[in-house]
């Protein structure tokens, strides 16, 4: 029999090679062709419930929104790139991208809110000159927004996440500390994750149509867009106001750079089965410690609340697991430890060092006695060579 197969296949890259995972044709006997299908169909039934299940724990929380509570869904939208009516060939070839976030925002109405509607949906976007999507661009994300419902005067004391399972952006073991930490000033913090490939939705078409009426505006001759500024600036001008009525409003918000060195950069220890993990749980009474579940709940009055260790219905879906984020330092070693450096010196492989004094940050650029310079907020610690290790 012929038949195609998706599989990893080894090919070259730019200077080495690459697994890349593609169409496969194959010809073999029936009996491989049933015993491929049949190994696949051995997770499938797991996959498509925990599909299901988390897609309607977003409903259900959105269509039970307790007071004080609020929802929130991240996603990054592809960058958008920049082009001009009018540009020249090299343009075409070196056109600058502008980093988006999208936030679908769910909240309770205030008096300052012109509407009849008890719960408000509004777009939220990042954009930033900052390619780099990773934990930290996640995390100033979160400020902005708990910064934009404070002003709003709003006491949200449970904020609920739905993302994707991205391991840079929402689901590392790094991403599940920034979350341990919860220094955004709710009470609880739930971060659900969707199932693999089924966190589509709302905040993709959002980021996908502002993207389009900026293309559109370009080509009108309209606008200029040639960098992040431009961007912000004519999203923030012409599309406040969507002209579904879905949504109540867009917010955008400018940062020409990501400050990484203020936000939390602690490294945290592994989480044990990471990618079955489908919602963690943080809350201010247990600093560092994170509870996690294989799927979310919100089918009992106490998860709805927030109140996720006492499920109500943890027999039959499985109970939380306490998880203790310790955090890992940057430097691993304290004072008075003895470490071996390597050298790469033909004579000396290695040299034997005693710390001196506990790592501490840069406040300042700064430079070593070899002439190695170390950026401002790198943890750095006094040494001292003890003894020389010959090769």
């Amino acid at each position: 029999m012929k038949w195609e197969k998706y599989s990893y296949v080894t090919m070259k890259g730019k200077g080495n090679e690459i697994r890349k995972l593609q169409i496969v044709k194959c010809q073999t006997p029936p009996g491989q062709l049933f015993r491929h299908l049949m190994a696949l169909m051995e997770t499938f039934p797991a996959h498509q419930l925990r599909a299901s299940w988390q897609n309607e724990a977003y409903k259900d929380i959105c269509s039970n929104l307790p007071a004080n509570h609020a929802v929130c869904v991240h996603d990054y939208s592809k960058n958008y790139r920049c082009s001009d009516k009018k540009e020249i060939q090299s343009s075409y070839f070196q056109r600058n991208e502008v980093s988006i976030h999208v936030s679908i925002i769910k909240r309770h109405r205030t008096a300052e809110d012109d509407t009849p509607e008890n719960i408000i949906t509004e777009q939220f976007f990042v954009i930033s000159y900052d390619l780099k999507h990773d934990r930290h661009f996640t995390s100033f994300v979160q400020k902005c927004i708990a910064s934009y419902l404070q002003s709003l005067n709003l006491d949200v004391k449970v904020m609920h996440e739905f993302c994707d399972g991205c391991s840079a952006q929402y689901k590392s073991r790094n991403c599940m500390g920034d979350v341990s930490c919860n220094s955004l000033g709710y009470d609880t913090l739930i971060r659900n994750y969707h199932e693999t490939s089924h966190a589509k939705g709302p905040q993709d078409a959002a980021g996908g149509i502002i993207k389009r009426l900026a293309d559109t505006a370009v080509l009108r001759g309209k606008t200029t867009i040639q960098n992040a500024e431009d961007f912000y600036n004519f999203a923030n001008d012409s599309l406040e106001i969507p002209k579904s009525g879905i949504y109540h409003k867009r917010i955008f918000r400018y940062i020409k750079e990501i400050p990484r060195i203020e936000i939390n950069d602690a490294e945290y220890k592994p989480v044990k089965e990471n990618l079955k993990i489908h919602q963690i749980v943080s809350n201010t009474s247990r600093p560092s410690i994170l509870l996690t579940r294989n799927i979310s709940c919100y089918r009992c009055v106490q998860c709805v609340h927030g109140a996720t260790d006492t499920c109500g219905i943890a027999d039959e879906i499985g109970g939380p697991r306490l998880q203790t984020m310790l955090a890992r330092n940057d430097c691993i070693v304290h004072e008075n430890d003895v470490v071996a450096v390597y050298t790469a010196d033909p004579t000396c492989e290695y040299y034997i060092l005693k710390v001196t004094r506990s790592p501490t940050i840069l406040e300042t650029n700064k430079s070593d006695s070899w002439g190695n310079t170390f950026a401002k907020g790198t943890h750095a610690c006094s040494r001292r060579v003890v003894l020389q290790q010959e090769q």
